[in-house]
């Protein structure tokens, strides 16, 4: 000391360092403990305070009095926090904290350098998760970051995507983790639509000016035929968009409010009369007498009689599959219309005179286009058109497909 005296205990110096020396004067350096208290001095005997000492592989810090924290967690003076085991004072890395504060129970996560988790954490399966950023604690179920919903599993805490019903509502989270709001939503060839909320649209939903209904089980828009109510409506495949005021199939028409009329007949559907002014039938389908002798008894179509060189029109848009002269149709031609009123029609137009002009086999003809004159070639006995009409492969009577003009 400055009176000669061995200096033993403790030592300051003018610069508020201190110093240890035991009761033979020797001065004190690494851990010591003192008055059941932990310290440590470094090689050059100044005790350590307010820092973090790395001591092995193992990290501790002292406090401003030089003591070993033991506390847990701690705001260290570089703006990170980290947290100091409570049994020996070590700094913990590359681990789960769990605590109960106010009933409940936290999970915080320091990384492998000590520091505290804060904002979001990627860990090595490409899992997300966030820590809130003011205590570290990790987020659970829905949360909204910069304004944007996101979901965290209740249990691990990582970032949900997909389609997740919670709390009763359906949200649709992206890639990224955020919900999605104020947008349709086109995933695994469903329709969705996210509200500002995030939450999506269920029920019935009016949306720039289209009618749709979302599944209140599965909250994508239905498409396709679907019964509400016990009512039958129809939403566009690649829309969802309700069908209003418009035919969807042979079949079904959709009235105004999108309920489909039952018993409609569809016009553009059915068979036109194939002469225009002409309306008797000499011969009806069916069994019969031969005409002349040169005739079928069953015989399959009406005749329809008319002066030679009468237009003749097709019944309905088709493909021309025959073009050809037989010596029992004369010059004849039969249209494929596919599939009209739920059946594969066909339509036979025989005994022309001739064919319009340019017509050729695989031609496409439009509903009442020209496409030959009335004669009486082949086996006839006078000017008439035999209109006939097959349907899946069988003839049937043309009545039940055309309506016969009044006389």
């Amino acid at each position: 000391s400055v009176h000669g005296y061995m200096q033993t205990g403790w030592f300051k110096t003018q610069a508020g360092n201190y110093y240890y020396f035991g009761d033979d004067g020797v001065m004190r350096t690494g851990k010591q403990n003192i008055d059941s208290a932990e310290y440590y001095f470094q090689s050059s005997g100044r005790r350590a305070q307010n820092t973090i000492v790395t001591i092995g592989s193992k990290k501790y810090y002292y406090d401003k009095n030089g003591k070993l924290y033991k506390g847990g967690w701690l705001d260290y003076k570089d703006g990170h926090t980290y947290y100091f085991y409570r049994k020996d004072g070590h700094m913990l890395k590359s681990c789960w904290i769990t605590s109960k504060e106010n009933g409940k129970t936290y999970k915080y996560y320091v990384r492998y350098n000590g520091w505290r988790a804060e904002g979001w954490l990627k860990n090595s399966k490409g899992e997300y998760r966030y820590f809130y950023s003011k205590d570290g604690h990790m987020l659970t179920g829905a949360n909204r970051i910069n304004k944007k919903l996101y979901y965290f599993d209740p249990s691990t805490g990582v970032r949900q995507t997909g389609l997740m019903k919670i709390n009763g509502k359906f949200y649709y989270f992206g890639s990224n983790g955020a919900a999605y709001a104020s947008q349709w939503v086109k995933k695994g060839g469903k329709i969705y639509y996210a509200s500002s909320s995030g939450a999506l649209l269920l029920g019935w939903q009016d949306i720039g000016g289209d009618r749709y209904y979302f599944s209140k089980r599965y909250g994508f828009a239905l498409t396709g035929f679907n019964h509400i109510n016990k009512k039958l409506y129809y939403f566009y495949e690649s829309t969802g968009i309700m069908a209003r005021n418009t035919w969807v199939d042979s079949t079904h028409y959709m009235g105004s409010d999108g309920v489909w009329e039952e018993g409609k007949v569809n016009q553009a559907n059915t068979l036109a009369w194939p002469l225009k002014s002409w309306s008797y039938i000499s011969s009806y389908f069916g069994g019969r007498d031969s005409p002349g002798g040169i005739g079928s008894t069953n015989h399959m179509g009406i005749d329809i009689a008319a002066n030679s060189g009468t237009p003749i029109y097709a019944a309905a848009s088709g493909t021309i599959v025959i073009r050809q002269y037989s010596s029992s149709a004369g010059y004849y031609i039969q249209i494929s219309h596919g599939t009209l009123n739920g059946k594969a029609l066909e339509t036979q137009y025989m005994h022309q005179s001739k064919f319009a002009p340019g017509l050729k086999v695989g031609d496409r003809v439009s509903k009442g286009q020209l496409i030959g004159y009335v004669g009486s070639t082949g086996n006839s006995t006078g000017p008439h058109l035999h209109f006939g009409v097959k349907a899946n492969g069988s003839y049937v009577d043309p009545l039940d497909y055309v309506t016969e003009p009044k006389h």
